[in-house]
C-alpha cells in the first residue's frame, strides 16, 4: 500500500502540472487530499470549481489493479487503467472513491430539508460497501402561496395568504361603502384598464369595496389609513396583540386600528409625528412602495437603474428601486417616480396586486 500510495502523490504531482490544462497554469489551483478507505479503495476529495465543469479534466492516479470503479454522485463508472494507474473524468467537485472492482449503487436515504440522505455502493460479491452524503436540501420557501416549506411542515415565513371576502373583513364596518358584489359591475373601472384585474382581485378578495353601490372612485387619493387596512386584509388579518398603539388620532375600534397594530407590529408603518399616526392623511406613492418594502422584509434593490427625483439615501430610495426591479412599481415617462404624488385607489390596489400575486 505504501508503493501504491507513493505512485499516488508522483500521479497527481503530474496532473497538477499537464492534466488537459484545467488543473495546470496560474488562473487556477485544485485542493485536492486523498485518503485510504477499506479494500484498498482511495477517497479523493476535490475542491469545487466552475473551470472543472468547463474543461472537465481527467485525473490520474497511481493504481495497481485488474479493475476499477469510480463512485460518486450516486453513480458508478469505469476508470481506466493503464501502466499501473487509474483514470477518470472529474466534472464537478467532491468526493471520488476509487475502488477494485465493480459496483452497484443503491439511494438508501433520501436527503430531507435538515438531514442528509445517503447512497450506498456495493461490490460485485457483496463483501465491501463505501457510502457517501448527500447534502440536506435546506427549506423552500419559495412559493409565497404556501404557509409551509414546499418539502416539510416548517412554517414558511415569506407565507402571503389570499382569503376570500367573508374571512377577511374586519368588525367594525368597511371604510368605504358597503360591498360590491360583482366587481364587474363598477361602472367607472372600463374593461381593459390597467388596474382593471386589480380591482376585481381587491373586491373578490375582499381588501377593498367600492366607495358606494357600483362606484369604485379609481381616481380618488387614498389615505394611510386605507392603504394600511388594505395591506393587512391582503395580508389574512393576522391576530394582533392587545397593547396599546400610542397613537391619539387612531380612534379605539376604527375600521383600521388593527391593521395600525399590525403594521407597528412588523415594522411596515410608522407614525408621522410623536404620537401621531395620521389615518386621514394622503398617502403618497413613496409610503405606499415603502410599506410593501418593508412587508418583504426590506429587500437589496435588484436594479441598477436609478430615478430622477429619488435622491440617494431617501426613507424611500431603496423602496423605489426595489419596487421597479420586481415590476411592482415603474416611474412615468420622464424618467420621474413622483415619490410625493399622492397614490390613488387604482394605484394602490395595483401595486398590491402586483406585489401578493407575484
Amino acid at each position: 500500500m505504501r508503493r501504491t500510495l507513493f505512485c499516488l502523490f508522483l500521479s497527481l504531482a503530474v496532473c497538477l502540472a499537464c492534466a488537459s490544462g484545467a488543473l495546470a497554469g496560474d488562473y487556477f489551483n485544485a485542493g485536492i487530499s486523498v485518503e485510504e478507505a477499506a479494500g484498498g479503495a482511495l477517497v479523493v476529495t476535490i475542491e469545487d470549481s466552475p473551470v472543472l465543469r468547463e474543461e472537465k479534466p481527467r485525473l490520474r492516479l497511481g493504481f495497481d489493479g485488474q479493475s476499477a470503479s469510480v463512485l460518486h454522485g450516486g453513480r458508478v463508472s469505469p476508470a481506466a487503467l493503464s501502466e499501473g494507474g487509474a483514470e477518470f473524468e472529474v466534472a464537478e467537485g467532491g468526493a471520488y472513491i476509487l475502488a477494485p472492482g465493480e459496483y452497484t449503487s443503491e439511494l438508501t436515504a433520501e436527503p430531507g430539508c435538515t438531514s442528509e440522505g445517503k447512497y450506498t455502493y456495493t461490490s460485485a460479491d457483496g463483501s465491501l460497501r463505501y457510502t457517501e452524503a448527500i447534502p440536506a436540501l435546506g427549506h423552500d420557501f419559495s412559493d409565497t402561496r404556501l404557509p409551509t416549506c414546499a418539502n416539510c411542515d416548517e412554517p414558511n415565513p415569506n407565507y402571503r395568504p389570499y382569503v376570500p371576502p367573508a374571512a377577511s373583513q374586519p368588525e367594525g364596518g368597511e371604510e368605504d361603502g358597503p360591498e360590491p358584489g360583482d366587481p364587474a359591475e363598477f361602472t367607472d373601472v372600463p374593461e381593459g384598464a390597467y388596474y382593471a384585474e386589480a380591482v376585481r382581485w381587491a373586491a373578490e378578495g375582499g381588501v377593498t369595496g367600492g366607495t358606494a353601490p357600483g362606484v369604485f372612485s379609481p381616481d380618488l387619493t387614498c389615505t394611510r389609513a386605507q392603504v394600511v387596512a388594505f395591506l393587512y386584509r391582503a395580508a389574512g388579518c393576522p391576530e394582533v396583540s392587545a397593547g396599546s398603539q400610542n397613537f391619539t388620532d387612531v380612534t379605539p375600534g376604527a375600521y383600521y386600528e388593527d391593521a395600525v397594530r399590525w403594521a407597528l407590529e412588523l415594522g411596515v408603518a410608522s407614525g408621522v409625528a410623536e404620537g401621531v399616526f395620521g389615518p386621514d392623511e394622503p398617502v403618497s406613492r413613496a409610503q405606499v412602495v415603502t410599506f410593501l418594502h418593508r412587508l418583504a422584509g426590506s429587500p437589496s434593490p435588484s436594479g441598477s437603474g436609478g430615478f430622477a427625483d429619488v435622491p440617494p439615501g431617501a426613507y424611500y430610495a431603496d423602496a423605489a428601486l426595489w419596487a421597479a426591479g420586481e415590476g411592482i412599481a415603474q416611474g412615468y415617462g420622464d424618467g420621474c417616480f413622483h415619490p410625493e404624488a399622492g397614490c390613488t385607489r387604482a394605484q394602490v390596489v395595483t401595486l398590491l396586486y402586483r406585489y401578493f400575486t407575484a
